[in-house]
């Protein structure tokens, strides 16, 4: 985070759980006289002063805000060190070498909204045991789970931003259970450890959206490539936000009895992406009696993610497959009692063969639980530029990835033919409103083809143009265009005898 000003600008969020958490923990700052604090990442130092400074008795003797950006902290000396009891020091929370000073010298350690950025929580944990006094206290806060850690993951795997990215498994946090972070502090030597979790969610325009993602940029990236660097990050939150997650908790939570059948034993999530899904929303649905959940993908890059990010529970683990594939591993014929996928199958374009190769995996007497898009504009729009001479050498994979709309009775008959007992299904609409910026921007990141950078906006461009010209666009009150995005999520379970 190397840009103070446009942080405090677009910190809202900060602000909010700061107060929160700071309300709600008032007696931790009271009836300690003379005391020195330390806060743990202070950023640009609005906090630590505006928020944590009034809080101190009175007798407060120090309060030292430490950040590993230096200027953050050149701004914090500037703009919030008014009172000669407030200073800011460069310091780096994963430090070897912890400055003499600081060791069981601080009364209060807080650190709010910043243990998000640190790869290593358990060596931060250390250095700041190290540096509390017997008997002191600390409060920390911080993003437990949220789409961040898969977001910057996205970008990586992107090879024209990786060699800019060297630190990100430094500075890139892991989506942690409550169990394992509690255990986390009790091995360090913390005690007394009390924790809560809130859920929160916020909604931004595209511009303090992009203004939010550009202040949190912990990456090296040459100033040029800058905005195309933020954009291809908040392409991630087009593609793989709250329309995804919606859809999988209402499957999930909708079809507890499938997860919850004692002889789960062996659990299979096909087109398991980056691992969240399967680790945080299928696992904890499913019988403590489950043996083994195992994720499968066809890209290398996810299964790699997954296995370093969603693997903390023995009972999981990330295997690379096409399951399209002509030969399917020994081990996986017939070995499943549950078969899982969440919103994979609208990038598979043969049906029929990824259907019966999950026959082949599941087990006589075992179920699946599938859903996916069935009906959107995509496949229209993409047969649309693919009839254009133009376009179509660079869509040589249009008839593997782009999946045809399909009926409710065409899927169960499907199923039926190649030998799938009690079909049953639903189907379900939702339609999504957004401005033309975000359109064009989700438009622009579903893009499955191998076009030439020179031509990839004139390409987007002719996708836009189907939508705009096939009844998807009216306007709002203000007379501004608002595109309506629909689709029919089907979901289907059955069983083999």
């Amino acid at each position: 985070m190397e840009k103070p000003e446009l942080y405090i600008k677009t910190s809202s969020l900060a602000k909010l759980n700061a107060e929160y958490v700071l309300d709600q923990h008032l007696e931790f700052f009271q009836n300690i006289d003379n005391c020195v604090v330390l806060d743990v990442g202070c950023g640009p130092g609005n906090i630590t002063h505006e928020k944590i400074f009034p809080l101190l008795p009175k007798t407060k003797k120090k309060l030292i805000g430490i950040d590993i950006s230096r200027d953050n902290i050149e701004y914090a000396r500037k703009h919030h060190q008014i009172d000669p009891r407030i200073s800011y020091e460069e310091m780096d929370i994963l430090t070897d070498d912890i400055p003499n000073e600081y060791i069981g010298t601080f009364d209060i350690i807080v650190s709010l909204f910043c243990f998000h950025f640190i790869g290593d929580h358990r060596k931060a944990l250390k250095n700041i045991h190290k540096m509390l006094k017997p008997g002191g206290k600390v409060l920390i806060n911080f993003m437990k789970k949220s789409l961040l850690p898969n977001m910057y993951q996205y970008v990586y795997n992107k090879p024209k931003w990786t060699k800019y990215m060297s630190n990100f498994n430094e500075v890139v946090f892991i989506n942690q259970p409550d169990d394992s972070l509690k255990e986390l502090f009790e091995e360090v030597g913390f005690w007394q450890v009390q924790y809560e979790e809130q859920e929160s969610n916020y909604l931004y325009n595209s511009d303090y959206g992009f203004g939010i993602v550009q202040s949190l940029n912990m990456f090296d990236v040459p100033k040029d490539l800058e905005r195309e660097f933020i954009e291809d990050h908040l392409e991630y939150y087009e593609v793989n936000g709250v329309l995804a997650k919606n859809d999988a908790d209402y499957v999930l939570n909708k079809y507890l009895s499938v997860l919850q059948t004692n002889n789960n034993n062996i659990v299979l999530d096909v087109g398991c992406g980056p691992g969240n899904v399967t680790y945080e929303k299928l696992l904890p649905l499913l019988p403590t009696s489950t043996k083994q959940i195992i994720g499968v993908d066809i890209s290398n890059n996810n299964i790699e993610y997954a296995r370093q990010h969603y693997q903390m529970d023995p009972k999981v683990s990330y295997e690379q497959l096409d399951i399209l594939t002509d030969t399917i591993p020994n081990k996986y014929v017939e070995a499943f009692d549950l078969i899982v996928s969440l919103y994979c199958f609208h990038l598979v374009g043969d049906h029929r063969k990824a259907f019966t190769n999950i026959y082949k995996m599941l087990k006589p007497g075992g179920k699946v639980l599938i859903s996916f898009i069935s009906k959107s504009l995509i496949p229209d729009m993409y047969q649309y530029v693919y009839e254009n001479p133009k376009w179509t050498k660079y869509m040589s994979n249009f008839k593997d990835v782009v999946f045809k709309p399909q009926t409710d009775e065409f899927t169960k008959k499907l199923f039926d033919e190649i030998g799938f007992v009690q079909v049953r299904s639903e189907e379900r609409e939702n339609t999504y409103t957004y401005n033309k910026e975000y359109a064009y921007g989700i438009i622009k990141s579903l893009n499955l083809f191998d076009v030439p950078k020179d031509l990839e906006k004139e390409f987007i461009e002719n996708q836009f143009e189907y939508v705009e010209n096939s009844g998807y666009v009216d306007a709002d009150d203000n007379g501004k265009k608002q595109y309506h995005f629909s689709h029919t999520l089907f979901v289907i379970t059955a069983g083999k005898f």
